[in-house]
């Protein structure tokens, strides 16, 4: 399957993003502006009755130093070539004006893609949470659909399975690491190398039953 990366960079952040909003840990930027989001989050932690627990996506790296305990942290930490390939694969699609075919060529092989979750906190509730969330939402292996820009659910699905557990926890900070391996996905684009494949309109075809003509 092919995805854009920033799909399965996000998908890894908003699974978990979802799961905060919906035990009230964080606000939804989904349905608010940039301003609102950061109007209601500020008001969660200055709440005495309220927690919150942060989340911070691949490539959100400014942010994160902000916060040092309550948080999650995304990471594309890996990309190596997989196992299926796909040299010199040609396919063929209808224009949108359906009056041609484009024609594509597949890269030449797949990716596996490495992602790391990490979280720290402060407290055994939080890290016990924490653990949870993140087993519960990604699980030892599964598929899931990536996540467009405008956050709904591309049409296709990755595969994955969790590789690696890491406790880097000091004494004064619970911190642990999950590692997931995306396996055998098309992260560069076919390429197009016609776009004036023509149309086979009508097919006339005479057939003959030889044992009449007998």
């Amino acid at each position: 399957m092919y995805f854009e990366l920033q799909e399965i960079d996000r998908a890894f952040y908003d699974y978990l993003r979802v799961e905060l909003v919906s035990s009230n840990l964080l606000p939804d930027i989904s349905i608010l502006s940039k301003a609102d989001y950061l109007l209601q989050l500020k008001a969660m932690i200055e709440s005495p009755n309220s927690k919150v627990i942060e989340i911070f996506g691949v490539g959100d790296v400014k942010a994160r130093g902000q916060v040092n305990v309550n948080k999650i942290v995304v990471d594309r930490i890996d990309m190596n070539p997989a196992d299926i390939g796909a040299w010199g694969t040609i396919r063929y699609e209808k224009n949108e004006a359906e009056t041609a075919y484009n024609k594509y060529k597949r890269p030449a092989g797949t990716y596996n893609v490495t992602y790391q979750i990490g979280f720290v906190t402060d407290n055994t509730e939080d890290d016990r949470f924490l653990n949870n969330l993140i087993m519960s939402v990604f699980d030892a292996m599964s598929c899931k659909n990536g996540i467009k820009e405008d956050f709904s659910k591309t049409d296709n699905y990755f595969d994955y399975l969790q590789t690696d557990f890491k406790d880097n926890s000091d004494g004064n900070y619970f911190e642990r690491i999950f590692r997931y391996r995306v396996q055998n996905v098309f992260i560069i684009a076919d390429k197009l190398t016609s776009d004036n494949i023509g149309i086979l309109k009508q097919i006339d075809i005479e057939t003959i039953n030889e044992q009449d003509n007998e």
